[in-house]
């Protein structure tokens, strides 16, 4: 059956103005529907990093799913989400019956990591040790970061080369992330924001010269620019983008980037109506000079040949990016700059970076080797003598409860050297063998009534 519809069969026997006897039946074709999966856009990944894709779709009765991987199926993956650790076009199908339904999420290659956040004593300290706090030290950058407390937006803690971590952050036993990133502003736009609708075509999957145009522009502080908007004319069956960066007037490869559009995604000119693709590109620049190249696509771009003026405050935006003109290598007078159009707007910058790896982290603890779990820890509640100590010391416990409480002895980088349950020798005072001890400060905690009493001992040898 070709459509929706009831559908009829009827059996006569005999003549057909004379019937003996005739038999009917009919059937129903009805739409078979199923669940439908939906991604959204598509997204970068920071390389040595993974996503945690969804499909947003909720199983109904009788209904399965299947991953793919740049077509080939995932084996065992069989639920809403899939946590994806490479590059490539990802899809999801929910079938049953004779109902398919599926979606796909295009994970692009996000760069690299460029900052890295060391931590002093390898990220643990202990309020009442001789470590009492960690500083935080970051590379890769220009020696100006932002510190935080959570992976995005957030207020920063500080501003500056390092950051010091301490009991006003990390309670005791508690292991927090800590976040880098450099500054960077609120995303601006420059260029034309509405397509032209008179111009022609150029087809930009191979070099023929002629159609080499670059799009000119001088970024004024560490930038990235994180999308444009493109224009495209449909007669192509393939959907490569292919972003090349040059040196201004050089054949020097600054970055290059190849993203594999999803074809459903994309809207093309239909004669009279021009519509714009956003495209995601985060593409991370120093200060500088550079000539942007689409050239490897296999798109035709929309092209405006003169008429342009790029001195008009819609190409710039103060102290971040500024865009020149277009210019051709083939040209008599490259590099010098034209007043053509390729067929990009709106594009979309940002002062500093962070691009698809996001913000460094870096894990720091606080550990004095005690639970959470208990109150406090009250400090000078407690004696000990002789302090310098040598083979033993007493422990004077005042007027703590020493039923079911333990002594312990850390260094001074806060690592339990000892710990023994207390027994008195007379009153409320006991006492600690240091025999086997190195020489060296030595913090005493007592453990009782659910508070830490401490206080510091020096041995000496």
């Amino acid at each position: 059956a070709p459509t929706l519809g009831t559908y009829k069969v009827v059996i006569i026997s005999g003549s057909s103005w004379d019937p003996a006897c005739t038999s009917e039946d009919e059937v129903e074709v009805a739409e078979t529907t199923c669940s439908t999966p939906e991604f959204g856009d598509d997204i970068s990944l920071c390389q040595g990093k993974s996503v945690n894709l969804d499909a947003n779709v909720v199983l109904e009765l009788g209904e399965s799913l299947k991953w793919y991987k740049d077509d080939i199926e995932i084996n065992g993956a069989n639920t809403s989400t899939y946590t994806a650790d490479a590059f490539g076009t990802y899809k999801v199908e929910v079938t049953i019956d004779n109902c398919l339904r599926s979606d796909e999420i295009i994970v692009s290659d996000g760069g690299a990591q460029t900052l890295l956040v060391e931590a002093s004593n390898s990220g643990k300290f202990c309020s009442t040790s001789a470590t009492t706090e960690v500083t935080l030290n970051v590379t890769g950058g220009d020696g100006e970061y932002k510190f935080y407390d959570v992976p995005t937006e957030g207020e920063a803690l500080s501003t500056g080369a390092s950051f010091i971590v301490n009991s006003d952050l990390v309670e005791d036993g508690e292991t927090k992330t800590f976040y880098v990133q450099e500054p960077s502003g609120p995303p601006v736009t420059v260029g034309v924001t509405e397509p032209f609708t008179v111009g022609g075509w150029a087809n930009l999957s191979t070099n023929q010269n002629w159609n080499n145009y670059r799009i000119v522009l001088n970024t004024l502080d560490k930038v990235t620019l994180e999308s444009v908007d493109l224009v495209f004319y449909q007669n192509h069956v393939s959907h490569t983008l292919v972003v090349t960066v040059y040196e201004y007037g050089t054949q020097n490869v600054v970055e290059t980037k190849t993203l594999e559009l999803n074809g459903d995604d994309i809207s093309y000119d239909s004669g009279s109506v021009f519509p714009l693709n956003k495209i995601q590109l985060d593409l991370e620049l120093p200060k500088g000079n550079y000539e942007i190249s689409f050239i490897g696509s296999t798109f035709t771009f929309h092209i405006v040949q003169s008429g342009i003026d790029y001195s008009d405050v819609k190409f710039s935006s103060e102290g971040i990016v500024e865009i020149k003109g277009v210019n051709q290598p083939g040209s008599w007078n490259y590099p010098e700059t034209n007043p053509s159009h390729l067929g990009a707007y709106n594009w979309v910058f940002k002062s500093g970076s962070s691009g698809a790896c996001g913000r460094a982290s870096v894990d720091v603890t606080a550990d004095c080797g005690v639970s959470t779990n208990f109150k406090e820890v009250i400090a000078d509640a407690i004696i000990v003598y002789p302090n310098p100590a040598s083979d033993f010391v007493n422990i004077n416990l005042g007027n703590i409860n020493a039923k079911n409480s333990s002594i312990e002895l850390y260094n001074s980088i806060g690592q339990m050297v000892k710990t023994q349950n207390i027994s008195l020798v007379s009153g409320n005072v006991t006492q600690l063998e240091t025999t086997d001890i190195d020489g060296g400060l030595y913090f005493i905690k007592i453990i009782a009534e659910g508070n830490i009493y401490a206080t510091s001992l020096v041995i000496t040898k």
